[in-house]
């Protein structure tokens, strides 16, 4: 994401090399879900999203994505700590 850390708005990018389910997650830092960013489908390139963080309190977050192919083989997934600032 960038900017990180931010204080309302970042914006996160991502790649997927063909049509596949997209998940993006929020975590606390406790491990708690906070909000589901995305959950569907998309054609392959490249992705943009803003993360509109204006209703969270300031802190440390996670946020998860998991791509899925067709075959519901897991293709890329991991873990970025985000820092919201207000």
């Amino acid at each position: 994401n960038y900017p990180n850390p931010f204080n309302s708005a970042t914006q996160i990018q991502y790649d997927i090399p063909e049509y596949s389910k997209v998940l993006l997650i929020i975590y606390d830092i406790t491990g708690r879900k906070i909000a589901v960013l995305y959950n569907g489908y998309k054609n392959p390139g490249h992705h943009t999203m803003t993360l509109d963080a204006s209703k969270f309190v300031s802190g440390l977050y996670f946020l998860e994505i998991n791509i899925t192919s067709g075959n519901k083989s897991i293709i890329f997934r991991d873990i970025k700590k985000i820092l919201y600032i207000q």
